[in-house]
């Protein structure tokens, strides 16, 4: 079963209207990519660019995946933080 905090991340917090749209470093990556990709497009052979795009996209799930669970370990963090702060001003 998936935690509530991951259903989270993934459904409100993880779209592009929030962040990519708004980030000119990151619009700058993504165009720099995308030229990049169009290059080795044009040099190496049909096979060798799908290689290339397989690994594009199992690169992009293993971070997917890592994002999640690092939002996940962090939201937990700060919860636990939550609960310390609450806990010490009740016993002051």
């Amino acid at each position: 079963m998936e935690s509530i905090l991951k259903k989270l991340y993934y459904s409100y917090l993880n779209r592009e209207q929030y962040f990519y749209d708004k980030n000119p470093e990151y619009r700058n990556i993504n165009e720099k990519t995308i030229k990049a990709m169009e290059t080795l497009e044009k040099r190496v052979s049909d096979e060798d660019y799908k290689t290339i795009l397989k690994l594009m996209e199992l690169h992009t799930e293993s971070v997917a995946i890592e994002t999640a669970d690092a939002f996940e370990c962090g939201f937990k963090q700060g919860a636990l933080i939550m609960l310390e702060v609450l806990k010490d001003e009740k016993t002051r």
